[in-house]
């Protein structure tokens, strides 16, 4: 028996980068999913996981997100995602991906930087939701073509669910 090929030695150690990265993003942004899983939870929502991203709704989360100011309909924490029902998780579903993966290059500052922006936005007399980066970010990739021809989006995920722009 010899020594294993260069290639094989290469695939191997490709793989263990995909699988480092995929757990690195899941830790980094690991402390909003746990929050966003734990309002699910105590939320009573009904749970589904769609390419990696926890989905949950039900009707206590929806009188939760209408709470908030600008009431939403979803709302993106880490690897999961709220929403008022499971159509408005299919009609949101591109939105609420770039949010992921704005948690996955973000991690724990996602929060601070997001209400950093809003409160900037807010004091320069601008629309602290609409203006923000991140939802303009969010807001592009609905109008993208690839919305209309049911392509995948241009920044697309690694088939780990990891974002390649990471």
């Amino acid at each position: 028996m010899g020594q294993p090929s260069y290639d094989s030695a290469m695939e191997s150690l490709i793989a263990a980068r995909i699988r480092l990265k995929w757990l690195w993003v899941r830790l980094w942004a690991g402390p909003y999913t746990l929050l966003g899983l734990t309002l699910g939870v105590l939320l009573g929502g009904r749970m589904q996981v769609v390419d990696g991203v926890i989905e949950i709704h039900g009707p206590r989360i929806a009188a939760l997100l209408r709470r908030l100011p600008p009431r939403a309909i979803a709302l993106t924490l880490g690897h999961t995602v709220l929403a008022q029902s499971e159509g408005v998780l299919s009609q949101t579903r591109v939105h609420e991906r770039v949010h992921v993966r704005q948690f996955q290059r973000w991690g724990p500052l996602m929060g601070p930087a997001y209400l950093l922006a809003s409160l900037y936005l807010y004091a320069r007399g601008r629309d602290y939701y609409r203006d923000n980066p991140f939802e303009v970010e969010a807001f592009a990739s609905e109008r993208a073509p690839h919305c209309e021809a049911g392509m995948p989006p241009t920044r697309r995920t690694d088939k780990d669910g990891v974002d390649e722009g990471s």
